[in-house]
This record gives C-alpha cells, sequence and structure tokens, in this order.
C-alpha cells in the first residue's frame, strides 16, 4: 500500500463529531484495520475534536477544525488542527502520571484513554493553531488479514 493523506473540515458543531469519527473508521478499515481497532482510532479522534469544541472554542459553532489523516505500511497519523484557546502545556503529563483511569478526575479521562491506545500523542502550538498529533503504528495484530 501506497502512503495515502485526506484532509478534512468540520465546523466546531457537536453535530459534527459523529461525522469525523466515521470518515477516520472507514479510512482505518481501508487499511484494513480490524473493526475494533477502528472503533479504537475513532474514538481517539471523537474524544479531541470534542474536546476542541467544548474547551478551546467554548462550544462556540463556525470555527473550522481540520483533520488530517495520513497512512503508510508502517502508522497511522492523525492530525487536528484550531485555532481556539491554546491548550495547557502539562495537560498529557496530568494523564502519563496515573496508574489507573479511577484515579483521574472526570475531564482527564478521555485523554488517558487516548494516550493508552495511540503509541504516541503530542500537542503543540504552531502559527497560532493548536496541533495535536496522534501516532499509531501498524502491526500484525491490528490488521485483518
Amino acid at each position: 500500500m501506497n502512503s495515502r493523506k485526506i484532509k478534512l473540515t468540520i465546523e466546531s458543531d457537536l453535530d459534527n463529531v459523529t461525522l469525523i469519527g466515521e470518515s477516520v473508521r472507514t479510512f482505518c478499515l481501508m487499511i484494513p484495520l480490524t473493526n475494533l481497532n477502528a472503533l479504537r482510532m475513532q474514538l481517539c479522534v471523537t474524544e479531541v475534536v470534542s474536546n476542541v469544541i467544548k474547551h478551546a472554542y467554548n462550544n462556540e459553532k463556525n470555527h473550522e477544525i481540520e483533520v488530517e489523516f495520513y497512512m503508510d505500511t508502517e502508522k497511522i497519523v492523525i492530525s487536528i488542527f484550531d485555532t481556539g484557546a491554546p491548550i495547557e502545556e502539562n495537560i498529557l503529563e496530568e494523564t502519563d502520571d496515573k496508574a489507573s483511569m479511577s484515579e483521574l478526575r472526570e475531564g482527564g479521562r478521555g485523554l488517558f484513554l487516548i494516550q493508552t491506545i495511540m503509541d504516541s500523542v503530542d500537542i503543540s502550538r504552531v502559527d497560532n493553531k493548536n496541533k495535536w498529533t496522534l501516532t499509531k503504528h501498524i502491526s500484525k495484530d491490528l490488521k485483518n488479514d
């Protein structure tokens, strides 16, 4: 399989979260990942996009969220961009230090799940945009053969 890349842009409306999630799941099934692993990827992306809408945009509509989906034979990289409020620098560290989900405050559970499912999660601020980068390496146990 050659590398593939697609960009999707949605408006910051919680009604659009399902749309982006289903798109990601469909792309993952094309690899083909197992349905369970495609659903895990969908969960991660919908969690990030929901957080962007709720926290970066304060539930305000009419803002853009861009999702880039890249895949090749070795990995899937999903980048999510928004121009909302900057993300707290230590937000990922708060969930890294927890041994289990039960120790997290309610708002940190989604990030914990994302970090558990993905091989790496990075957050940065680039050109006045928040950038989430979710990476999953494709191993044999993730794929349908």
